[in-house]
């Protein structure tokens, strides 16, 4: 069992440590900002991609090659566009680089 002496002490003790650890203030969060930036509207148009033929014509093996290339180049079209935008979103406010990227993009 403790003595008085040693009960005054250890409270003593339990408080200067707990004080200790409450006067180190947390550090501050960072700032975070949430910048509105307007994407082009050339940017916001998706590429047309070809038609597919109408029911009932048949299918030749060059028209289906046709078609894949076509696709093929609306998804390269569809990527240039989500690169500028992407870009955009990269550059910091005020920078050249937005204006830059987007002057090329179809």
């Amino acid at each position: 069992m403790l003595t008085r002496p040693m009960r005054h002490l250890l409270l003593a003790c339990s408080i200067a440590s707990l004080t200790a650890c409450a006067a180190a203030a947390p550090p501050p969060p960072p700032e975070v900002r949430l910048v509105r930036r307007p994407v082009p509207a050339p940017l916001l148009i998706p590429p047309t991609p070809p038609a597919l033929p109408a029911r009932g014509v048949p299918l030749t093996q060059g028209r289906v090659g046709e078609l894949l290339l076509g696709y093929d180049a609306a998804l390269a079209a569809c990527s240039t566009q989500l690169g500028a935008i992407a870009r955009l979103d990269a550059c910091e406010p005020g920078a050249s680089c937005a204006a830059a990227d987007v002057r090329g993009a179809p």
